[in-house]
C-alpha cells in the first residue's frame, strides 16, 4: 500500500468519517424523538376512540385496534431503550495508549488514517442498527394507521 504524501488527505478522511458518525447520532436522536411523538398520537387516538367504543363493548375491530396499539407501544419501547453496540466517538484513553504514548508513537497522519478506518467500521455497524430501528418505526407508524382505522370501524 502506498501512502499519499499529503497529510491533509488523511485529515479530510478523518473529518468526513467524524461527520458521518455525528449525523448518525443525530439521526438516532431524531428517530427517538419521532417515536415519542408517534406514541403520543397513538395514546390520544386510543383514549378518544377507545373510550367511545368501550362504552358499548369492543367488537373484533376494536380489540384488534387495541392489539395494534400494544404492538406499536412494544416497538416504540424497542426503539427508545438504550442498548449496546452504538459507537459515535473514540475513547480518549485508547488514543493515548494506542497512538500518543505507545512504544512506537504514531504521527498525525497515521492517527488520522487509522481513526478514519475505525470510524468507517463504526459507521457500518451503526448503520445496521439504525436501519433496524427505522424498520421498527415504519411498522409502528403503519400500526398507528391500522389502530385508528380499526377503532373507527369499531365506532361505526
Amino acid at each position: 500500500m502506498s501512502r499519499n504524501p499529503d497529510p491533509a488527505v488523511y485529515a479530510l478522511a478523518f473529518d468526513e468519517a467524524q461527520r458521518s458518525l455525528t449525523r448518525q447520532e443525530e439521526s438516532l436522536d431524531e428517530l427517538r424523538s419521532r417515536t415519542g411523538t408517534l406514541v403520543a398520537a397513538a395514546a390520544v387516538a386510543v383514549s378518544f376512540l377507545g373510550a367511545s367504543a368501550a362504552s358499548g363493548g369492543f367488537s373484533l375491530a376494536g380489540q384488534l385496534g387495541i392489539l395494534a396499539f400494544i404492538a406499536l407501544s412494544t416497538l416504540a419501547v424497542v426503539i427508545l431503550l438504550p442498548f449496546h453496540g452504538w459507537v459515535f466517538d473514540n475513547k480518549v484513553g485508547e488514543l493515548f495508549s494506542s497512538y500518543i504514548e505507545a512504544d512506537d508513537p504514531a504521527d498525525i497522519v497515521e492517527m488520522h488514517r487509522d481513526l478514519a478506518l475505525h470510524h468507517a467500521k463504526h459507521i457500518a455497524d451503526n448503520e445496521i442498527l439504525l436501519n433496524r430501528l427505522y424498520w421498527a418505526f415504519r411498522v409502528a407508524a403503519g400500526l398507528l394507521v391500522l389502530q385508528i382505522v380499526l377503532m373507527l370501524v369499531d365506532l361505526a
